[in-house]
């Protein structure tokens, strides 16, 4: 388990062979950086975070605080689950110059280059893709509860403290615990601060952190945000604010993030890719603020496109085929219609609250995503970016106009009939009759008569029918 090495200080140029690029510094607390090595020794793989040494009285508080932290979590990395998921940290070496936490080999850092980040963006625009994300978060939570189980309050939750070989599998690791504190703790001074960004700390800011790192691998806040189903939207936000005056711990999150993976299992392929639309001039300045019965000013642009884009994404959004290129979009609140610019590009020409009397004759259930583009050039980039992500609107069309809008009549028809009948039945055994055929009968045409029954008389002047 995790040692400090005091007894020899050899360079730890000497001990490790260290890879020539090193990992972005790490900010907002003690100067050091990630730096790969591989043994000299035995050959294998660690990971160092180093120190560089003052010369003074902080090397002692940095010794101190970093040894304190490695005895906090050592009883919890001593359960192989718990190695599974946290960086195992194997011992605190230095020399002359600097203090290495060495660790096992648990990947590079998630933050990563730009060009990996946007790479990782453009995977999770589809819910598939974001099973693994999320699979990912359940071990990052996972990790969360064993240290708040033991007490312990990690306290540097971030894209610098979270590892990971590859971005297509599930298997994430939460390092950086030589900044965790425990509850227990009354004896902080303001050098064990040194280590972390912000000195507010607790078990809250810990899945607030989580959120804060979960929204940034998505990219919520870039250009081209993926559109997150309603479960996960909802896990992110009570991440982003945890209740206060309920329970939160970690049994509770990872239940929580489990029925977000279950949900994504459940829905699979059928709502990958997305239908790509975006509205006209003229309906921007004069349909869509008037959706919001005024409750939005017509002039805050960005707030009347996210009212529409969210009533777009709510459940049991239909398409009504219209003409050729045309349909209508129907949602419990309005009613937008729609041309195709192109087989992957529709345009809103038209939009208005849905009455009463508008009915959906022939609608279609829409299994994917709508997006809502700003304008056409943010669409057809949209669509760039999803690949084959990107679903065809003529595809959903056309298998409509095919059926030429007849193939339910049959069963319309069984459906009368079947209500005539039971109606008729039900008249005939009170009012009994007799089937004629006279000889001059038409086709098809039947000819009944009433029949005599006494019997039957006298039951319903009983009844007084």
């Amino acid at each position: 388990m995790a040692a400090v090495n005091k007894k020899s200080n050899p360079p730890l140029d000497a001990r490790f062979k260290f890879a020539e690029d090193s990992f972005a510094r790490l900010t907002g607390g003690w100067d050091s950086h990630l730096r790969t090595a591989v043994g000299s020794a035995d050959g294998e793989g660690y990971l160092l975070r180093l120190f560089r040494k003052t010369g003074t009285a902080l090397d002692d508080d940095l010794r101190a605080i970093v040894a304190r932290g490695l005895r906090r979590i050592r009883r919890v990395l001593s359960s192989r689950r718990a190695r599974d998921v946290l960086v195992e940290v194997l011992e605190v070496a230095e020399d002359q110059h600097e203090l290495a936490i060495v660790m096992v080999d648990p990947g590079s850092p998630i933050s990563g280059p730009s060009q990996r980040r946007r790479t990782r963006q453009g995977r999770y625009l589809t819910s598939a893709s974001r099973g693994v994300f999320w699979r990912n978060m359940v071990r990052v939570a996972e990790a969360l509860t064993l240290c708040h189980d033991a007490g312990i309050v990690h306290g540097g939750v971030s894209m610098h403290s979270i590892f990971s070989h590859r971005d297509d599998g599930a298997d994430y690791r939460l390092g950086g615990v030589e900044a965790c504190v425990h509850i227990s703790d009354g004896d902080l001074k303001e050098s064990g601060h040194l280590l972390r960004a912000f000195a507010a700390i607790s078990f809250r800011q810990d899945w607030i952190d989580l959120a804060a790192v979960a929204g940034e691998l998505l990219g919520l806040d870039g250009d081209n945000p993926p559109q997150l189903l309603s479960v996960e939207q909802r896990m992110l936000e009570r991440l982003a604010s945890p209740p206060q005056f309920q329970l939160f711990d970690g049994a509770v999150v990872l239940d929580e993030l489990q029925n977000v993976v279950i949900e994504l299992d459940r829905v699979g392929s059928s709502s990958d890719g997305e239908l790509v639309l975006y509205p006209s001039r003229g309906v921007v300045q004069s349909d869509l603020p008037a959706l919001s019965s005024g409750t939005i000013p017509a002039a805050d642009g960005a707030a009347i496109m996210q009212f529409v884009a969210d009533d777009l994404l709510s459940a049991g959004v239909r398409l009504v085929p219209d003409r050729q290129d045309t349909a209508r979009l129907m949602t419990d609140l309005a009613i937008y219609n729609v041309r195709l610019m192109s087989d992957f590009v529709g345009v809103i020409e038209g939009a208005h609250q849905r009455r009463a009397n508008e009915w959906m004759h022939g609608a279609v259930d829409i299994v994917h995503r709508l997006h809502l583009s700003r304008n056409r050039a943010s669409a057809e980039e949209r669509v760039q970016n999803l690949g084959p992500g990107a679903k065809r609107w003529r595809d959903l069309l056309e298998p409509v106009r095919s059926g030429d809008g007849t193939a339910d009549v049959p069963i319309w028809f069984a459906l009368i009939l079947l209500e005539a009948f039971t109606l008729l039945r039900e008249q005939f055994r009170l009012y009994p009759v007799d089937v004629i055929a006279p000889a001059n009968a038409e086709a098809n045409v039947l000819w009944l008569a009433p029949r005599d029954d006494a019997e039957r008389d006298a039951q319903r002047e009983t009844i007084g029918r």
